[in-house]
């Protein structure tokens, strides 16, 4: 199963070539340059000066993560009920609370279309910047349209600062525990995994990482079909350009607003992410980059085959420096519940899995592409 035409990918590494050499540019040498490439680019001359407008163009706001400070003061105790409005929209009943946000069932005052929507009020009332941000996030994450990407139809906030997002809404169970009580074969939880990575793959095309990948945000619905929500709100999401190769690199906030987290932070510097899936150089607060997807998926999938985590880090008790230093991946084939999944991963499973999570981002896959290629592969010589 090919997440990416050959051609998507020939077309990607050109950009990647390309904008080394453009970056390397003054901009006002890159107009000359881009009129210098004639033919033989003109395939991906307009994703190219895309990419080079958004690098140019892009607030820098929206390319760092939320700080600390930002978000402690997002979290208060919130004491909204069934029948209450917020924006447009009446709140039906709960769906899921987190320490950062809740989910209600809710319907649209006027729009049919959205008669049942899943409405995420993050807690408390946020920073007019960080409501706009999230307003303008929102309207690049409502063009991906992919089978696997729950749909966000609008973000907005209420006159006091509250901010809400308005997704479609979608009845289905986290995907390891669709495995679970499916009791799927090993093929088949690895199938059903490629069609996670497609749908990753497609917003990394289209210069959005999610950054928090894990089971609780891919959903399986009744269908069968992965549903991946939560795509990059409020995380700095957005990377000024993307390389079919892996580094899709944001720049860091560096002054002014809210500061990068540092890589001496400790467990009270509450990023936007889950710590357990979230690769080091994105527990240091390091730019965004596609390679936190890959690692993260890495994890996912580990678990999905192994049936647990390779570790889990207690940020209560040290500090984040210390617990990142404490990252080891041991073999998937070695902490495996069963023993026939076991002989499934020693060997090339486990080679793969260990590229996928490897703590280093240089030696980890530089693609999402390339780690479902090596799966691709392995599924065709008949394993398991």
């Amino acid at each position: 199963m090919n997440v990416a035409s050959s051609w998507e990918t020939d077309c990607l590494r050109s950009i990647d070539e390309l904008l080394k050499e453009a970056l390397a540019l003054q901009p006002r040498q890159r107009c000359g340059w881009l009129a210098s490439l004639g033919e033989k680019h003109a395939a991906v001359l307009p994703m190219l000066r895309r990419m080079l407008e958004r690098q140019a163009s892009d607030d820098v706001f929206m390319k760092a993560p939320v700080s600390a400070d930002v978000a402690m003061k997002a979290i208060s105790p919130d004491s909204d009920k069934a029948g209450d409005s917020v924006g447009d929209y009446r709140l039906v009943n709960l769906l899921g609370r987190g320490g950062m946000a809740t989910v209600w069932l809710a319907e649209h005052a006027t729009d049919p279309v959205r008669a049942s929507v899943a409405l995420k009020l993050p807690n408390g009332s946020w920073p007019r910047r960080l409501a706009e941000r999230i307003g303008r996030e929102c309207e690049t994450l409502a063009t991906l349209h992919h089978p696997g990407i729950v749909r966000v139809w609008e973000a907005g906030a209420t006159g006091d600062g509250r901010v809400f997002i308005a997704m479609e809404l979608v009845e289905g169970v986290p995907i390891d525990k669709h495995c679970a009580d499916g009791a799927l074969t090993f093929r088949d939880r690895i199938l059903l995994f490629l069609r996670v990575a497609e749908a990753v793959s497609f917003a990394h095309s289209r210069l959005v990482a999610h950054l928090d990948l894990k089971p609780a945000n891919i959903l399986v619905d009744r269908s069968g079909q992965p549903r991946i929500v939560d795509f990059g709100i409020a995380k700095g999401s957005y990377m000024p350009y993307c390389g079919g190769g892996g580094g899709c690199i944001a720049t860091t906030c560096t002054k002014g607003g809210d500061q990068n987290v540092g890589a001496a932070g400790t467990s009270e510097q509450a990023l936007a992410l889950t710590p357990d899936y979230a690769c080091p150089e994105q527990l240091r607060g390091e730019p965004v980059s596609t390679a936190f997807d890959v690692y993260a998926l890495g994890l996912v999938l580990y678990g999905l085959l192994a049936g647990r985590r390779p570790y889990h880090l207690d940020l209560g008790t040290q500090q984040l420096s210390v617990a990142i230093k404490a990252i080891r991946i041991r073999p998937a084939s070695e902490v495996a519940q069963d023993p026939e999944d076991a002989a499934h991963l020693f060997g090339d499973l486990d080679r793969i899995l260990a590229k996928a999570c490897h703590t280093s981002a240089s030696d980890r896959y530089r693609s999402v592409e390339a780690m479902t290629s090596d799966l691709d592969e392995y599924l065709q010589m008949g394993s398991p």
